[in-house]
């Protein structure tokens, strides 16, 4: 059996495990990277309830160098309530970024409504905002997408985003708003990458963040050269690290793609040839990542902040809370196996401390104070309610299921002031989509979403989930016409779960 028929049958042994969420697997794979689920400290606030008495497990992360210590501790919990749903006609497809701001409005970063893309593939950036999940507004932001990361503080959007500059640079800025994203005055950012020098053609992936504090302003900007190998490797899988590129066995690997990881994913990898960079005429490895942070205080200038990153590592979200400011970071494997999340906190926003031992998740959110991640291999929820510092292990999605085996990959998370959120999908055949949420993570309460206004199980996707002040909403994607087999029109519906009286 030759290369190209042992590839082809590893996809398809894979793609008979997976259920595909929204548009596709590439979507589905955008989404579980793109956790920037936000709310500004200090207003993390639910409506008044009595408090109980209740005991969870935390997984304690003050102390470093052990695996998380789980015990039972009793703690001041919110009661969950239950929910009524409606359903709408959905108006945001998929967002790139939402948060909440103090006074109750969600805002979304996403594509303009209806809008096809340009010959080049571009898409219209549009800011969508709204209350209660139900009515909406929007403001266009212009046909070429500029906004990459986006927050609010005392009324004020703050948007940190790129453009091409002179001779092929790139222009970073930092944008102010007071109307509600109608009007935008940008400001240069001092952030400038230089390309390692290569005999083969580098491809930059850039990436930038943003984090509003109570007096000070914190920019992390990344970039990732990703050089092309092909020559070298041909069409084998690989791992690209800091020291070499290592060819893998293709019947040990995986073909699903990540940021971090063009080759793709691999289980159990065994390694067939190693090459240094300088089979590749890269003679300063570690310029193929670069990061930059750089923290402003009002009425200041920018200083340059000092970070260390494994290189590969990208920036999943940056956030204010109560504590300061907090960092999650995606961290690239060394053998092959899925990334990992590692959490960096500061109080100034210039000295950082990596937080001790924390879950084994790798996608997080968060919200404030409250942080929500996952580990994908076991399918288990882990919560924090103090900024990361400890953690309360949820039951497993199988459990809450009934036993039955719930994909990752259909695993969509958020957390806001109204508690945290996951939408997921045992892993059956036509599976229904349940929604567990928790106002603190200790009581969770399961809603079987076809059965309050879903499409019907194989006929629509979740896409998207935020949890607001007082509201949750899940948007699916449906099938509206067909040519033959062909989709050739897409219906949105959203569910907008409230707290009952």
């Amino acid at each position: 059996m030759d290369l190209e028929e042992t590839l082809r049958e590893a996809l398809q042994r894979d793609a008979a495990e997976l259920v595909p969420v929204g548009p596709g697997p590439d979507d589905a794979r955008r989404r579980a990277h793109l956790r920037r689920r936000r709310v500004q400290a200090g207003i993390v606030s639910l409506s008044a309830v009595a408090l109980v008495g209740a005991s969870l497990a935390i997984v304690d992360s003050r102390s470093s160098g052990h695996s998380p210590r789980v015990s039972a501790q009793p703690v001041a919990s919110q009661p969950t309530p239950d929910l009524a749903w409606r359903s709408v006609d959905g108006t945001v497809l998929y967002n790139t970024a939402h948060f909440t701001t103090s006074d109750g409005v969600t805002y979304a970063l996403s594509t303009a409504p209806g809008a096809p893309p340009s010959a080049d593939g571009v898409m219209a950036q549009e800011l969508y905002s709204t209350r209660n999940g139900v009515d909406w507004t929007h403001q266009s932001l212009g046909p070429a997408p500029w906004v990459a990361d986006l927050t609010a503080s005392k009324g004020v959007l703050y948007a940190v985003g790129t453009a091409p500059g002179d001779q092929g640079a790139i222009d970073y800025n930092l944008s102010k708003s007071s109307d509600g994203g109608a009007n935008w005055d940008p400001t240069p950012i001092p952030v400038s990458f230089t390309p390692p020098s290569a005999s083969v053609r580098l491809t930059p992936t850039t990436s930038i963040k943003l984090a509003r504090g109570a007096h000070s302003t914190l920019v992390i900007a990344s970039v990732n050269y990703t050089a092309d190998v092909s020559n070298v490797v041909g069409n084998q899988p690989f791992i690209a690290s800091g020291n070499d590129v290592t060819v893998l066995d293709p019947r040990t690997c995986k073909l699903e793609k990540t940021p971090t990881r063009p080759s793709g994913g691999c289980e159990n990898p065994s390694a067939e040839t190693h090459h240094p960079w300088s089979d590749f005429g890269v003679t300063q490895p570690e310029l193929l990542h670069q990061q930059k942070a750089l923290l402003r205080d009002d009425g200041g200038s920018w200083d340059t902040v000092p970070i260390t990153s494994a290189p590969g590592t990208w920036v999943q979200d940056v956030a204010s809370t109560s504590h300061g400011f907090l960092i999650a970071e995606s961290v690239p494997s060394t053998d092959g196996n899925r990334d990992s999340e590692r959490l960096l906190s500061s109080a100034d926003g210039r000295t950082w401390t990596a937080l001790g031992s924390i879950p084994p998740i790798d996608s997080v959110s968060i919200s404030g104070d409250r942080l929500i991640g996952s580990d994908s291999t076991s399918a288990t929820v882990y919560t924090s309610n103090d900024g990361g510092d400890t953690w309360s292990g949820g039951p497993t999605l199988s459990t809450l299921f009934d036993g039955q085996s719930a994909n990752g990959v259909s695993t969509n998370l958020d957390v806001g002031p109204l508690g945290f959120a996951v939408v997921a999908q045992p892993a059956t055949s036509l599976p229904h989509t349940y929604l567990l949420f928790s106002s603190d993570g200790s009581e969770w309460k399961k809603v079987d979403l076809s059965s309050v206004g879903a499409p019907p199980p194989g006929n629509g996707y979740p896409t998207s989930t935020s949890v607001g002040t007082d509201h949750i909403d899940v948007t699916f994607q449906s099938p509206a016409a067909r040519n033959g087999d062909i989709v050739t029109a897409w219906k949105l519906t959203t569910l907008v779960g409230t707290p009952k009286a």
